[in-house]
């Protein structure tokens, strides 16, 4: 029988959009049914599953009257979020991906900040898990619990801070489903679809309310888009250069920031073109890569170290991509490979 809400509670509506996850779907759901905050609508987005997804989708929402299951042929992840939006009722909207969980005081916690703060945007730390045990635990304690705009714009753009990622943060229903403005993901982006979102949320709204406790559980599955190479995986750039012209018009440190991310994107993407066995894709990211170089060169927030790296493989993918593997093979090291991989992929 499920807890019952109290009836103060606005409602958050909660998006999941599922394709062929029915491995860990479960661990997902009930994640999000064990929550302390109970007034909820799930908000499951079967897209095209081929797997059991679907069918799980089914029986929980026959467990629990919250859970609305939408079955839609495939379309990506960004129609799938889409849709979900399109039927959110919630005063708050949050995400959560279906291989993820999430700490059953999330919803509250940020729910709590946002209304203590009287702010249309409340974000969380989060934990990240690799395929190989890694895990990165991204909080920042030294930030306040109020973020002013500016800040939270560079926070978001860089990558020791909050990330681009839709799941650790909780919006207002206004500021998406505003009638005036509505913001939806974009469907010609197949890699970074979320910062694009969140970034056009973010220049709608002002300061934000910020919780350093990691509450989202972030896991990087191998075989997922960004561990991977192909046309799709291109639509990285054009997804920063869309950042870069929105943040341009901000400050200049924030245009010089998102440059010295798209280069970073172009190189990063040059690596897993060698990797991937992509070599048709490298000379076009490396010219990408060095119409940003100086920008990647000069800004000032990140260590030489990653910096000589990112030129060595801008310069020579092949025998750099050689040379990396040799040492971390030899020396059974990988925090290089951590460092330059960053959260965009």
């Amino acid at each position: 029988m499920n807890p019952m809400p109290q009836k103060e509670q606005p409602l958050i509506s909660v998006i999941v959009p599922v394709y062929n996850v029915a491995e860990y779907l479960s661990r997902c759901i009930n994640s999000i049914l064990d929550q302390s905050y109970q007034m909820l609508e799930i908000i499951l987005v079967n897209d095209g599953s081929t797997d059991e997804s679907g069918t799980i989708c089914n029986n929980f929402s026959e467990e629990d009257n919250r859970i609305k299951v939408i079955h839609q042929e495939n379309a990506g992840v960004s129609a799938a979020r889409n849709a979900g939006l399109d039927v959110a009722q919630g005063e708050w909207i949050g995400f959560v991906d279906p291989d993820d969980w999430i700490e059953p005081d999330i919803f509250e916690k940020l729910h709590q900040a946002a209304m203590q703060n009287v702010k249309q945007v409340a974000i969380c730390g989060y934990i990240k898990h690799c395929a190989n045990g890694w895990t990165d635990n991204r909080t920042c304690p030294e930030i306040a619990m109020v973020v002013p705009h500016i800040n939270v714009l560079e926070y978001v753009l860089d990558e020791e801070h909050f990330g681009g990622f839709i799941w650790n943060k909780l919006f207002a229903g206004s500021l998406i489903n505003n009638e005036n403005n509505k913001i939806r993901f974009r469907n010609e982006f197949h890699v970074c679809q979320d910062l694009v979102f969140v970034i056009e949320a973010l220049l709608n709204s002002s300061d934000v309310a910020y919780i350093s406790e990691p509450l989202y559980h972030y896991c990087l599955r191998e075989g997922s888009t960004t561990e991977s190479f192909g046309v799709k995986r291109l639509t990285e750039l054009d997804a920063w250069e869309h950042v870069l012209t929105e943040v341009s018009s901000v400050s200049n440190e924030l245009e010089q920031l998102a440059q010295f991310r798209l280069a970073g994107s172009a190189i990063g993407l040059i690596r897993d073109a060698v990797a991937f066995d992509g070599e048709a894709y490298i000379p076009p990211l490396q010219k990408k890569a060095k119409t940003y170089a100086k920008s990647y060169l000069l800004y000032g927030k990140t260590d030489l170290r990653m910096k000589f790296r990112g030129m060595a493989i801008m310069l020579f993918p092949k025998s750099s991509y050689k040379v990396w593997q040799m040492i971390k093979k030899q020396y059974n090291i990988t925090w290089w490979y951590k460092e330059l991989k960053g959260d965009h992929l």
